[in-house]
């Protein structure tokens, strides 16, 4: 069993996500909380970390993939032209890790290059990430290769240590 991941409509992931699941399938959709103003009043609210993707675990195979696809707001599975093809299990362990420990995480353009670090201390203690400097600090980016998005959150350097290897395993 691989994870997928799904293309769906404009702000259609969660609708996808209870559909999938209510199939029987296992969704997981990335989520985090933000603070959003109005023009009354300020609300925290919970948005999708990877603006129009979720992801599915499943055995590939065509009744499988005609369940999802014929999901109600689905846009495609993705793949090339073989067919779909799986995300990393790596990064989606490590995105899934991060924003279990409710950081505040915000939405960042992808990044390809960058130096590899794990977060040594804190409430992040072994994410792994690129890092990217920033103001006096920097931060840590987690990247969803399949769909060319990533998240990131602050961190300070004395908290970061350099990863050897760009390969890691996940315990």
């Amino acid at each position: 069993m691989d994870w997928f991941a799904v293309q769906t409509r404009y702000l259609c992931e969660r609708r996808v996500r209870d559909a999938l699941l209510a199939k029987g399938l296992e969704a997981y959709l990335p989520e985090f909380e933000v603070e959003r103003q109005w023009r009354d009043r300020r609300k925290r609210v919970m948005v999708s970390a990877f603006s129009g993707y979720l992801f599915v675990c499943m055995a590939l195979s065509v009744e499988n993939r005609v369940r999802v696809l014929r999901t109600e707001n689905v846009v495609r599975l993705l793949g090339n032209a073989t067919g779909p093809v799986p995300v990393s299990t790596e990064e989606l362990y490590l995105v899934r890790r991060a924003l279990e420990l409710r950081g505040q995480f915000f939405h960042h353009p992808f990044l390809e290059a960058g130096a590899m670090v794990r977060v040594k201390r804190g409430p992040l203690a072994g994410v792994v990430g690129r890092f990217t400097e920033f103001k006096n600090g920097g931060r840590l980016v987690l990247s969803v290769s399949t769909i060319s998005q990533a998240i990131a959150t602050d961190v300070a350097l004395s908290d970061i240590e350099p990863v050897e290897s760009t390969i890691f395993r996940v315990a």
